[in-house]
């Protein structure tokens, strides 16, 4: 597990990395390339990626409450400042176990209060835009995920990217046929 002072010093490194040689300096003043941050989150055993641009905070030891007649991967509420957050539980869906977990991962997508449980919180990556692939049908199924990152290090294996919005859909989906 990852923790503050880890990710700290992770984020200075990236930010004290060596400036390009000269003929690099150049080549990037004629053609910049448009990067993506993520988060990189443990469920379970898998490492996954949310958007950055999807994250709102994250929240460590958040006390669940339960709801009653919610489908399976809708573990409860949590207390976020006063404002309820419908926990969704990704390993349900993907795995068909519930996660034994208290850090949660906020949206900040549209309107919605959704708030994610993660095993662990392991990095923040800046990446090319170009480097996220699309899903090939040996990786997952496609449902719930935009593309997958393969990264430098080959410890985790590729990183499946998640598709809030696809997320959503079927918690309506799910809600609109009960």
């Amino acid at each position: 597990m990852m923790d503050n002072e880890d990710l700290i010093r992770k984020i200075e490194k990236a930010a004290e990395a060596p400036a390009p040689a000269e003929g690099e300096a150049a080549k990037e003043d004629a053609a910049p390339v448009e990067t993506a941050k993520f988060l990189v989150v443990r469920i379970g055993e898998t490492a996954y990626a949310f958007e950055a641009d999807h994250i709102k905070e994250i929240a460590l030891d958040a006390p669940l409450h339960y709801i009653p007649f919610a489908p399976p991967y809708i573990r409860g509420l949590i207390n976020r400042h006063g404002e309820p957050y419908t926990a969704y539980d990704l390993n349900v869906l993907f795995r068909k176990e519930t996660l034994d977990a208290a850090t949660f991962v906020i949206s900040h997508l549209n309107d919605d209060r959704i708030a994610f449980m993660v095993s662990d919180i392991s990095e923040i990556m800046k990446i090319p835009r170009g480097d996220v692939q699309p899903i090939t049908a040996a990786e997952a199924d496609r449902t719930y995920f935009s593309g997958v990152i393969q990264p430098e290090s080959a410890d985790d294996g590729d990183i499946l990217v998640l598709d809030l919005a696809a997320v959503m859909a079927k918690l309506e989906h799910d809600l609109r046929n009960r």
